[in-house]
């Protein structure tokens, strides 16, 4: 499942389907949607949960995130486990997840402590938000590495060939840049820098 699709990607960046292709931009989707996770959710691990009965179990943090990128947040979006003496790991079976809330309720019972992995938000999900935001972080790395990239040197023998950003280019990303950080700023309430450069990866070295 993804956020965003191919299409919103080329409408945004007045593309035809010749100029990138659907395998391209799928990859740049998947990509993003990484991204945008560690941009505006944080990863929880080993968080003994609180029992509120005996199959029913809270996690310390409300929003539970969708880590599977399908707008349904359920128990495939958590990890929940025992530990043993020796430090091995048993999964537990869960039966349901109530994200709002931290809510989790398993199949059946154990009277061990009861771990967790998950992902949390700053508030409930704007999943229009997220779809425009994914949108804009692909379409960022379109431009970056599909588009607008010139030769800037090359040598021969192994030939080594680095590529920077047009002027062209670089005007977009900045366009697509502004948008991102007023659309992760709407998603959190913490502030995060999101550089330019950083992450996309500005500069790529091939070798032929």
């Amino acid at each position: 499942m993804v956020y965003t699709t191919p299409d919103k990607i080329r409408s945004l960046l007045n593309l035809s389907l010749d100029e990138v292709s659907d395998t391209v931009l799928n990859d740049f989707i998947e990509k993003a949607q990484k991204q945008l996770l560690e941009w505006i959710a944080t990863r929880v691990e080993m968080e003994p949960l609180t029992s509120y009965s005996e199959t029913v179990y809270l996690t310390k943090h409300r929003h539970i995130a969708d880590i599977n990128f399908d707008k349904n947040i359920d128990k495939n979006d958590v990890s929940v486990y025992t530990i043993d003496e020796d430090g091995s790991i048993n999964y537990l079976s869960v039966k349901s997840v109530v994200s709002e809330t931290g809510r989790i309720e398993l199949e059946s019972g154990t009277e061990e402590t009861v771990y967790c992995d998950y992902y949390y938000y700053d508030r409930k999900p704007d999943w229009t938000l997220i779809e425009l935001a994914t949108t804009l972080i692909a379409s960022m790395m379109v431009v970056r590495r599909e588009l607008g990239l010139t030769p800037e040197a090359f040598s021969l023998g192994t030939l080594s060939v680095r590529y920077s950003v047009t002027r062209q280019g670089a005007d977009r990303l900045k366009d697509l840049h502004s948008n991102l950080v007023e659309v992760i700023h709407m998603l959190t309430d913490r502030v995060i820098v999101i550089s330019e450069k950083s992450t996309l990866d500005i500069e790529r070295e091939d070798v032929i």
